[in-house]
C-alpha cells in the first residue's frame, strides 16, 4: 500500500500568510474604524462634561421676564443701536416703526443679576463661581419695572381716549444689550447721549423722536430767579436710575404744571 506523506509547513511559514489574511478582513477594519472613533470622540467628550461640570452655571434672562407691578404685568422690548435709530427717524413714520417718545437702557445682559435667589447654595469661596447677586442691578431693575409700568398706563390712556390724532404719541422702553453685536456703539454715540470717550457700563435716556436725545426737562421756576430748573433724565450707572427714576415717571405723567413730555416750561 502506497504511504502519504504530508508536509509539515513551520509556524514561520504561515505567520505572514496569516497576518496577510487579517489586514485583507474587511470586518477587521470595520471594528477597528468604529473602536478609534469611540476612543477619539471619548477623549474629546469627557473633558468638555467635566468643564462644564465644573464651570456651567445657570443664566437667567432677567430682561425677558415677566414681572407685575402695582397688580399688573410688566414686560420689556428688547432692541438693537440700529433699531432705536431706525424708531427714531421721522423717514420711516409711514412705515409705523416711528416714535415720538423713546426711552432706552442699555448694559450687558449676561453679568445682570438681579435676584437675591441667584446666590443661594452658592459657595462665595468657590472659584468657579463667577456671578453673584448685585443690589444695584436689583434696585435698577425695579426702576426700570416702574418706569416700564408707567409708560404702559399713559399709552393706554391715549389709545383709550376719542382721540385718535395723538395715538401716534406712544411711549417705549427699548432694552440693549451691549454685550451684542454694534450695541456697544451706545455707549459712544452722541445720538444717545455718549462721548468717544465713554467707558460706561450703563446708560439711560430719552430720545425725543426726530428731536433727538433728550438730557433733562424742565419741572419748575427757580422763586429767586426765576429761571428754570431741571430734572436729569440721563443716567449713566445703576444706583442713579434708582434714586432718581421718579423724575423719569414725573415726565412721562406730567404735573400741574407741565403736561407729558414737555421739556421747556411755557
Amino acid at each position: 500500500m502506497a504511504t502519504i506523506k504530508r508536509k509539515k509547513v513551520s509556524g514561520k511559514a504561515t505567520q505572514g500568510q496569516k497576518k496577510k489574511n487579517i489586514l485583507h478582513n474587511k470586518l477587521f477594519w470595520i471594528i477597528s474604524g468604529v473602536g478609534l472613533v469611540l476612543v477619539l470622540a471619548a477623549a474629546i467628550t469627557i473633558p468638555l462634561v467635566l468643564a462644564n461640570q465644573d464651570t456651567t452655571e445657570e443664566k437667567i434672562d432677567y430682561v425677558g421676564k415677566t414681572y407685575t407691578y402695582n397688580e399688573k404685568e410688566v414686560t420689556f422690548k428688547k432692541m438693537s443701536y440700529e433699531g432705536v435709530l431706525m424708531h427714531a427717524n421721522s423717514d420711516d413714520y409711514g412705515d409705523g416703526t416711528y416714535y415720538k417718545h423713546i426711552f432706552f437702557a442699555a448694559f450687558d445682559f449676561t453679568t445682570f443679576y438681579p435676584d437675591k435667589a441667584i446666590d443661594e447654595g452658592k459657595n462665595k469661596d468657590d472659584e468657579s463661581v463667577t456671578f453673584y447677586y448685585n443690589e444695584q442691578h436689583d434696585l435698577a431693575l425695579q426702576a426700570l419695572i416702574e418706569i416700564q409700568y408707567t409708560i404702559n398706563q399713559y399709552n393706554e390712556k391715549i389709545l383709550a381716549d376719542d382721540d385718535a390724532s395723538n395715538d401716534s404719541l406712544v411711549a417705549v422702553l427699548y432694552m440693549i444689550d451691549l454685550s451684542v453685536g454694534k450695541n456697544k456703539n451706545v455707549i459712544t454715540s452722541g445720538k444717545f447721549g455718549g462721548s468717544s470717550a465713554s467707558t460706561n457700563e450703563f446708560a439711560f435716556g430719552y430720545i425725543a423722536g426726530e428731536d433727538g436725545f433728550k438730557s433733562s426737562y424742565e419741572y419748575d421756576y427757580d422763586s429767586k430767579t426765576n429761571d428754570p430748573k431741571s430734572w436729569g433724565i440721563f443716567f449713566t450707572d445703576f444706583a442713579t436710575i434708582r434714586s432718581d427714576s421718579r423724575h423719569v415717571t414725573e415726565f412721562i405723567t406730567g404735573t400741574d404744571k407741565r403736561s407729558s413730555f414737555q421739556l421747556e416750561l411755557a
